[in-house]
């Protein structure tokens, strides 16, 4: 499921806050006012907390806060609708850790939330960890954008840790993938998936994921004379997917590779073919024939999914990458007739 992010609430509007807080959660609450900001706590499916620095008090105003337990796409689910009452655009950062009663970390959450003027915004923060009983926010000004922001939290995540809920993992699962675009690590800094597609690959399937928008119709090797350093995750299905299929495989070799670069610098990239593992599914599939009528190269359909993919690294060599997230329609692409379609011989023949 996708996020967005929002903050803050004013002191003198604190108890027409909890009112509003009331009817969105229906169950108790409190508050409590600390030295340097204002703290404020709903009691609903799970306890959810949101901070507001000083400096923010008098623009920003909490609408709404709402914890749900189960939620409608996750096992936990938190909301909170924020107005900028001030004159001028509040740029936020919106941070939160899920826990449970004993303050355990169970993950976290962090994006760039953007509210006009008199305007109001909201985010949502998910997670499929059953022992979560607590969601706390805080809230701070920022510059970067939410695609900056995210990046450079992404690539300064400590080993093993669940910064925003992933990480790289040994044993990627479905039910660990965010809900918003492809993104994760490559070899420490942060990757996007911008141009995804699949294309049926001599008797089976491949899956391309570039971080640069090409056009898929054109393939990555015509980018690559411009952009050298474009970095493409290439898996290779054993069959064609179908909707409904999961496709799930433990760190191993082979079943595909990684074009990236060596280093930051770098102006090219290298064929890293290491350990991976992968949870993907297919959640539409939607492929027609090879058309004559439309040109040698042309779109043969769509797909619709998500993902979770892990490459292993070493420390003398490429770090450990990953990316995890869904795609929806992205292209299924032919580079002539793969024949897929043809009649097979004793069916559809007159006698």
């Amino acid at each position: 499921m996708q996020s967005k992010q929002a903050t803050c609430a004013r002191t003198i509007l604190l108890m027409m806050l909890l009112s509003l807080c009331l009817t969105a959660c229906g169950n108790d609450e409190s508050t409590s006012q600390n030295i340097g900001g204002i703290t404020i706590e709903i009691d609903s499916d799970i306890a959810v907390s949101v901070y507001i620095p000083p400096e923010l008090e008098k623009d920003l105003e909490v609408v709404s806060v709402t914890g749900r337990k189960p939620g409608v796409n996750n096992w936990v689910e938190a909301a909170i609708t924020l107005r900028n009452n001030s004159a001028s655009e509040q740029r936020l950062v919106v941070a939160g850790d899920w826990q449970d009663d004993s303050a355990r970390g169970f993950g976290g959450f962090s994006s760039v939330l953007l509210i006009p003027p008199g305007q109001t915004a909201s985010f949502e923060a998910g997670s499929q960890s059953r022992q979560i009983t607590k969601f706390s926010v805080l809230l701070k000004s920022t510059t970067e954008s939410a695609d900056q922001h995210v990046g450079s939290t992404l690539a300064n995540l400590p080993p093993e840790v669940e910064g925003h809920g992933v990480a790289y993992t040994a044993t990627p699962t479905l039910d660990e993938v965010p809900a918003w675009e492809l993104r994760g690590v490559a070899n420490g800094q942060a990757f996007t998936g911008k141009t995804i597609f699949f294309t049926p690959y001599l008797k089976a399937w491949k899956l391309e994921i570039h971080d640069r928008d090409i056009d898929p119709l054109l393939g990555v090797a015509i980018a690559r004379l411009e952009t050298p350093d474009v970095q493409t995750i290439y898996i290779n299905f054993p069959g064609e997917p179908f909707s409904g299929a999961v496709f799930e495989r433990e760190m191993s070799y082979g079943g595909g590779y990684f074009q990236i670069k060596n280093t930051v610098e770098s102006k090219g990239t290298t064929s890293w073919n290491t350990e991976i593992a992968w949870a993907i599914e297919i959640t539409d599939w939607q492929r027609h024939p090879w058309r004559e009528s439309d040109g040698l190269f042309q779109q043969g359909g769509t797909a619709s999914g998500k993902l979770y993919i892990c490459f292993k690294g070493s420390e003398a060599n490429i770090k450990s990458s990953w990316i995890a997230g869904e795609f929806n329609d992205v292209p299924i692409v032919y580079y002539g007739d793969p024949g897929l379609d043809a009649p097979q011989p004793g069916k559809n023949s007159k006698k």
